[in-house]
């Protein structure tokens, strides 16, 4: 083969696969595309690609083309049979120019294959310098150049072993793309049988279907947040990221850079440019947590948001436009924070589209049960403890308990219980509120207004908790969930010492 016609081959090669890996077709359709043009190029009447099934050390057709190629992708044969065993066994190509004449060519394939087989020409595909498998053309009469073929095969083989790399470690990414996004589903899943939650859960799949905001209210730790997830998962953003940001928990300059990004030298310090959540979270959802903390300058700005679908980074007076979806939710009734000055009227019905109201788990008692076997399950397989249970009075006891903290003062209390236990089963002994509970009936009079009751549970709670804690308030604190300054100022109402 001389100079010009080999040129004239790769040049014929780059324009072919220059139009394939631009025409974004599936694994399958751009192999069977590759090997079609293989076989037209080389002047073959056939093409296969064989793939080797580590598991079974068989080799089988992944795609072929040509006549009777539907029987040809029904041909298995062993790694180490015929003149294709032979070459991914020596990791070289390999021309033949008569196969009958080969002592590596195997009746029993070419009894498979049915097909009039003069010439093979093969080349081994590799994948991280391990033979993946073979591409391989076939020709019923001896082609004009022997050379030409190999050399066709050869260029082709390189190309091949590219794109099943990125299909391969596409397919690794992907696999574990959808193992983590289970276990955040999991993590994440909606429990109870209440039919409050119950209506939540239908509330947030009508919600999903639309673009609307959402503006979710509840008490501290009832689950706001999984409320959001569950909302974006059910909608057709549920393929890009959920991002989130707590509005109460960031002064409000950086909440502005947080949210909508800055320019490069916009401020001391702004080295180079950042994009905000706004922007990051195009086409998806962004949940705003503790809507009701927010200052009023962001509250301006944030609404122009939600009307314009646009935003203007921190140093710039170019405004960027935005499709994002807008969850937000506050455990402050943000009618009165109107009233008092402290919150937009126009930002709250911008935000209260879709309300959904969560209730405090006090006044959901039947979701308790479900929820402490989901975290019992999930410590169980964290600490290998299959076979640990928790006793019916200590059930009927967590269900009796006046939650403050809600499903988060709940799981921590069933934590503390699975991992202080002394058994492999969790007692009333094994909870922190077993003490405050049992002394209840004994100190708890008939004739108290509710609230002289409450305050007096409130009482015997924080005093058996501090006890429990070794008089330590903040121990105390974290086992009910709540400030320690808090419980400072609630030891004082009550003349705890």
């Amino acid at each position: 083969m001389d100079i010009q016609e080999s040129y004239d081959i790769k040049l014929e090669l780059i324009k072919t696969f220059t139009k394939l890996i631009e025409s974004n077709f599936s694994y399958d359709h751009l192999l069977d595309l590759i090997i079609e043009n293989a076989m037209l190029l080389s002047g073959g009447q056939g093409a296969g690609f064989l793939v080797i099934d580590k598991t079974t050390n068989k080799v089988h057709f992944k795609t072929a083309v040509g006549k009777g190629s539907k029987k040809v992708k029904q041909a298995v044969l062993n790694q180490n049979e015929g003149i294709v065993g032979w070459i991914i066994n020596n990791k070289k190509s390999v021309f033949v120019a008569d196969v009958k004449k080969d002592t590596r060519w195997s009746e029993d394939v070419s009894k498979q294959v049915d097909q009039e087989v003069k010439s093979l020409a093969g080349v081994p595909i590799f994948l991280e310098d391990e033979v993946y498998g073979v591409l391989e053309v076939i020709f019923s009469t001896s082609p004009k150049s022997e050379e030409k073929a190999v050399e066709i095969l050869e260029a082709f083989s390189a190309q091949v072993s590219k794109v099943i790399e990125n299909f391969v470690n596409y397919d690794n990414i992907k696999t574990h793309y959808d193992v983590l996004k289970k276990r955040v589903r999991e993590k994440n899943k909606i429990i109870g049988r209440s039919s409050s939650i119950k209506k939540n859960v239908s509330d947030c799949i009508k919600a999903a279907k639309s673009n609307a905001t959402v503006l979710i209210t509840g008490e501290s730790g009832t689950g706001k947040e999984l409320i959001a997830r569950m909302i974006h998962e059910e909608s057709s953003r549920k393929d890009k990221v959920f991002y989130a940001i707590n509005c109460g928990a960031i002064p409000e300059t950086m909440l502005e850079r947080e949210l909508f990004g800055h320019e490069k030298g916009s401020f001391t310090g702004a080295d180079s440019q950042k994009i905000g959540l706004f922007e990051a979270a195009d086409k998806s959802t962004l949940f705003l947590d503790e809507i009701g903390e927010m200052p009023k300058l962001m509250q301006v700005k944030l609404l122009r948001v939600i009307q314009e679908k646009t935003f203007t980074r921190l140093g710039s007076i170019k405004e960027q436009k935005c499709d994002v979806r807008i969850v937000a939710a506050t455990n402050k009734v943000l009618k009165d924070e109107i009233e008092k000055g402290n919150f937009r009227e126009d930002l709250y019905y911008r935000l209260n589209v879709i309300p959904i109201n969560i209730a405090p788990l006090r006044d959901r008692v039947s979701d308790i049960p479900p929820l402490v076997e989901h975290f019992i399950e999930k410590y169980r397989k964290e600490l290998n403890l299959m076979e640990l249970k928790i006793t019916d009075e200590a059930m009927n006891l967590l269900m009796g308990h006046e939650w403050q903290g809600n499903i988060r003062e709940l799981e921590n209390t069933v934590e503390r219980a699975v991992v202080m236990r002394n058994g492999m089963e969790i007692t009333e002994d094994d909870l922190p509120i077993s003490g405050a509970k049992k002394g209840i009936g004994a100190t708890v009079q008939v004739g108290l207004t509710l609230k002289d009751a409450q305050d007096q549970f409130k009482k015997e709670l924080f005093i058996k908790t501090i006890e429990f804690a070794g008089g330590n308030k903040t121990k105390a604190a974290k086992i009910l969930d709540i400030e320690r300054t808090y419980l400072s100022k609630m030891c004082s109402q009550y003349g705890i010492a």
